[in-house]
């Protein structure tokens, strides 16, 4: 990566710290922002003015973990104060989690654990990794009947999260939740002859979705972990059914796969089909799918999926950086697309991240110059503080594009032994993702 761009994604980074820091409403020790949502409000959903809840997709917890790693990079004790005051309000109000979402990874309790681990891990704070096993405890041993299956609220992005927190700090209850939410997706698949598939979106009509966030990919993805995890065969089926269901879908033409989301579909002609090209739906989010299928199976046609996911990327890339469809977020903006591309370049599979990062970094550096806010991922909103939607997530891609080896992927939850290597998927040299901190005064240490 071009130093100068190194140094200018430093300093952005630094830049939306800042912003947090100075925005943070305060109350005792704890913080929270004010910021745009999309709330169902009298039967649709409307953008809406509101403070945050806990969790790590738009809330507390998301914001503290980027300004953690901000405090990493910079040493600014404003960052660490302000990550460890959002990290006071969302413990306070976890208990305001709906039941079934606690098990969550992006909205529910098991993201803050998962937030408050890393941030003790990183900062060397005792305090947090206690609170983090806290959460966990209170998580049960049982699955939630409502519970969602897909990435972003439901079962897979459960074993993801839980592999990763039983990686660092083994715990057999943490491998055996997993374990359940995995039996859990196996009996809510459908088995078709397209491959396996699951219904994401109860009470709707139309196709099984395809995409990372609430489609076949994600729960793949996560099946996949989990045969990693256990050896089990059964997962590992399942999980190739998934890709073989989103693959039948692919579009050679478009080099995507199409988003069947009934409220996207309506309005098109008929038989045709829409495709997103964003980490939630789409390229960029799928082919980091294929790409961690290609690193544990070393399947070549894996990685060439996952190839072609980021030429589609690559090449859709510049409509998220300028005009009014502008948009830098982690969830579905110009930052999120990047991910696949660091990765590529990082695990040495040969695709070259830098000329993207150097026109996202050159793009954001430009409006910050020319603008008065900030593209987030609000639809039909402004500014928004958290991680996937917001300033944080700009700040945490930034961080990203300046450290890839040491800043590890929000979108990309693999275990770090594995997702922190620099090897290619026919070798793994596991890296301590982070030197050991100074203890410091700011929290119980």
């Amino acid at each position: 990566m071009n130093q100068d761009t190194v140094e200018t994604a430093l300093s952005l980074a630094d830049y939306f710290a800042n912003r947090l820091c100075r925005d943070a409403l305060w109350s005792g020790s704890r913080c929270n922002w004010l910021g745009d949502s999309m709330e169902p409000v009298d039967g649709a959903w409307r953008v809406v003015r509101r403070t945050f809840g806990p969790e790590l997709y738009s809330g507390t917890a998301g914001i503290a973990l980027f300004l953690g790693h901000a405090f990493r990079a910079s040493s600014d004790d404003v960052h660490l104060r302000t990550a460890m005051g959002a990290a006071d309000h969302a413990i306070s109000t976890l208990d305001s989690i709906p039941p079934s979402l606690r098990h969550s990874l992006y909205s529910g309790a098991l993201g803050v654990a998962y937030a408050f681990a890393d941030l003790g891990w990183l900062l060397d704070n005792i305090r947090l990794k206690a609170l983090s096993q806290s959460i966990l405890d209170g998580l049960g041993t049982e699955v939630p009947e409502d519970t969602g299956l897909d990435l972003i609220a439901g079962s897979a992005g459960a074993i993801v999260g839980l592999l990763v927190l039983h990686e660092r700090e083994p715990r057999p209850e943490l491998l055996g939740l997993a374990i359940r939410h995995g039996e859990r997706l196996l009996r809510a698949a459908r088995v078709g002859s397209r491959g396996w598939s699951w219904k994401t979106l109860p009470g709707t009509e139309g196709e099984d979705l395809t995409g990372l966030s609430h489609g076949a990919a994600g729960i793949a993805w996560a099946l996949l972990e989990l045969h990693r995890a256990t050896g089990g065969s059964e997962f590992l089926e399942a999980a190739r059914g998934g890709f073989d269901y989103e693959q039948s879908w692919f579009s050679s033409q478009e080099g995507n796969w199409p988003d069947l989301r009934p409220d996207i579909m309506t309005g098109l002609p008929a038989q045709q089909l829409a495709y997103g090209v964003t980490w939630c739906h789409g390229a960029p989010g799928i082919g980091l799918s294929r790409l961690r299928a290609s690193r544990i199976l070393g399947d070549k046609h894996l990685l060439d999926e996952a190839l072609v996911a980021a030429r589609t990327t690559a090449l859709r890339q510049p409509s998220f950086l300028r005009g009014p469809g502008a948009n830098f977020s982690l969830c579905h903006g110009a930052m999120g697309n990047l991910d696949l591309l660091l990765e590529l370049e990082r695990g040495q599979e040969t695709v070259s991240a830098a000329p993207a990062s150097s026109s996202v970094v050159a793009a954001v550096m430009e409006h910050w110059t020319s603008q008065k806010t900030w593209p987030c991922g609000v639809l039909n909103g402004g500014e928004t503080p958290g991680l996937l939607l917001g300033l944080a997530g700009m700040g945490y891609g930034m961080l990203r594009v300046a450290r890839p080896a040491t800043t590890p992927s929000v979108l990309f939850t693999s275990p770090r032994s594995e997702v922190l290597s620099t090897a290619s998927p026919t070798g793994v040299s596991p890296l301590d993702p982070y030197p050991r901190a100074a203890r410091t005064a700011a929290g119980d240490t």
